[in-house]
């Protein structure tokens, strides 16, 4: 075990001296222990946060190997930068806003030393929780709560009438309920103030008014007017009348006492609507019929260039009519007067066209027709095709200017249009039309604005002629099923029926072309012999069977 070994200050210092003599000029210094503090840290606060909280910093002073820590004394306070340091530095913070209306206290400590940081108080602020109330008159209790911004702002809380009295005292401390007491009225309708930390809350009572109100409704007419309503009650006792309506003001003014009359006017309509106003607390009803309007607009047509244009319209109509102006072609603008009131004028444009066309625009309802000339013409050649029953593919030429645009359409399906090349100008057209296998026919088709008729042959008639054999059928008593061939041309039509109950026919009855007949005949073993017949193809075949 190492022995420890205790040196007194008087050793320490021969062993300096000894040191210093054997080493000529170099010397060493031993530093006694000593009772001082060696890493000395302080700090400084230069100025007083507001109460609305922000930010701060202390400055701190120490020795170049002095190594120290911040903490915060106050949960409202919080290191934001220089949580630990060395040597000369600064300790940055962060202060919450202080609620309270009191100057409060905190602290930056700095290893073992405390800085103070002190917080300006907050100001109070109130609100309440209502501003008014409204008794009837028998009183009543009631009470509104006073909501401060910290539970130590005090309020004082007052009155300006005897009769509101306060049952919790003149005043109140943070957030707290104000109840008060109102007696009965025996007067005229009252108001009072109770002042609750500066702040105004009104009370009114009513003194038991009764109100009769003439009339509960009223009709006005289209162009509108005045409406008087007829208020009767006891003197001082008050009133008001406003208006529920945009459509209807007030004439008089908005409050008065005692019997009186309350004006309204009523704007001008031109359809119908129904409003209301209040007068003495009740509602009248105000109705309004609509104004019958009609228009005429001059001209009613009117015919533009191929170049294009613009021309004006005017509307003639009662005031207060309202009309409105649109076009119902793409080529055809409004640029003036879409919409308006009484007379007015509509003002159009029309682009230019290369063919004649027609367009409207409805205005005030009414139509009015523009007719725009061409600046093309056009002509085919042929005009009309005649056409065999088995179709045939034709061209039909167009004459045009350069630069003038055209279209084709069929009115009929067996017709059918191509264009050899773009339709501007003069170009060429394919018509191709199919075989017909019926009657003869005609349709059109429409070429650059020009028709083309096309006539069609009929399918001819094929004279049809049959060979039906055989000629005749016989038939055992026990009975039997006999065929009858049919020969003829594709296309020609055949029936086939019997002319006797005991002769039936298979279920082919009828056909085209070639064909067969089935003949069924029945037992025959009571009877004598018998004959009957079947019509074939227009031919009659003979049917004989054999009897007992």
């Amino acid at each position: 075990m190492r022995t420890r070994r205790s040196f007194t200050l008087a050793t320490l210092g021969l062993l300096a001296l000894a040191a210093a003599s054997g080493c000529g000029s170099s010397a060493t210094t031993v530093t006694s222990p000593t009772t001082l503090t060696r890493c000395s840290v302080t700090g400084s606060n230069s100025s007083q946060l507001p109460a609305q909280g922000g930010s701060g910093s202390v400055a701190v002073s120490a020795a170049r190997e002095c190594a120290w820590s911040a903490s915060v004394e106050g949960q409202w306070l919080t290191i934001k930068n220089g949580a630990t340091g060395q040597g000369e530095g600064a300790v940055e913070f962060n202060a919450a806003a202080n609620p309270d209306p009191a100057v409060r206290r905190g602290a930056i400590v700095l290893n073992d030393s405390r800085v103070e940081v002190m917080q300006a108080a907050a100001e109070c602020t109130y609100t309440l929780s209502e501003t008014s109330r409204t008794f009837g008159q028998t009183g009543g209790q009631g009470a509104f709560d006073v909501r401060a911004s910290s539970s130590l702002c005090t309020w004082a809380v007052q009155t300006d009438s005897p009769w509101i009295q306060l049952r919790t005292g003149t005043g109140g401390k943070g957030s707290a309920a104000v109840e008060f007491e109102i007696g009965p009225g025996t007067g005229v309708p009252r108001t009072g103030t109770i002042t609750a930390a500066g702040l105004r809350f009104s009370v009114t009572q009513a003194a038991g008014c009764a109100y009769t109100v003439d009339p509960i409704s009223q009709a006005v007419s289209a162009g509108g007017g005045a409406v008087t309503i007829n208020v009767a009650t006891t003197p001082a006792c008050p009133w008001t009348a406003s208006t529920q309506s945009p459509w209807i003001t007030l004439a008089t003014p908005p409050s008065a006492s005692g019997s009186g009359v309350a004006t309204f006017n009523v704007a001008a309509t031109t359809s119908s609507r129904a409003g209301s106003v209040v007068v003495a607390g009740q509602t009248v009803a105000i109705s309004q019929g609509a104004l019958a309007c009609s228009y005429t607009i001059s001209p009613e047509s009117a015919s533009i260039p191929a170049a294009g244009g613009s021309g004006r319209v005017t509307v003639s109509t009662a005031s207060g009519c309202a009309w409105s102006a649109s076009s119902t072609a793409s080529w055809l603008e409004i640029v003036g007067g879409a919409s308006g009131s009484g007379n007015g004028e509509v003002t159009y444009q029309a682009a230019p066209s290369a063919s004649t066309r027609s367009g409207t625009l409805t205005i005030a309802g009414r139509t009015f027709t523009v007719n725009q000339s061409a600046g093309c013409s056009f002509s085919i050649a042929p005009e009309q095709l005649n056409v065999a029953a088995a179709g045939e593919t034709a061209t039909v030429n167009v004459t045009a200017q350069s630069g003038c645009a055209w279209s084709t359409s069929s009115a009929v399906p067996w017709i059918t249009l191509r264009s050899n090349g773009p339709e501007n100008g003069a170009g060429a057209v394919q018509v191709t039309v199919a075989a017909n296998t019926g009657a003869a026919r005609i349709g059109t088709a429409t070429i650059a604005g020009r028709t083309l008729t096309v006539s069609q042959a009929a399918q001819p008639v094929v004279a049809c002629t049959y060979k039906v054999g055989p000629p005749e059928l016989k038939v055992n008593k026990d009975g039997a099923i006999r065929r009858i061939e049919i020969e003829a041309a594709d296309g020609c039509a055949w029936t086939a029926s019997s002319n006797a109950p005991w002769i039936r026919l298979g279920f082919t009855t009828s056909g085209s072309g070639d064909g067969e007949v089935f003949v069924i005949v029945g037992d025959n073993d009571d009877g004598p012999e018998r004959t009957g017949s079947v019509t074939v193809a227009g031919q009659t075949v003979t049917v004989t069977q054999k009897g007992d």
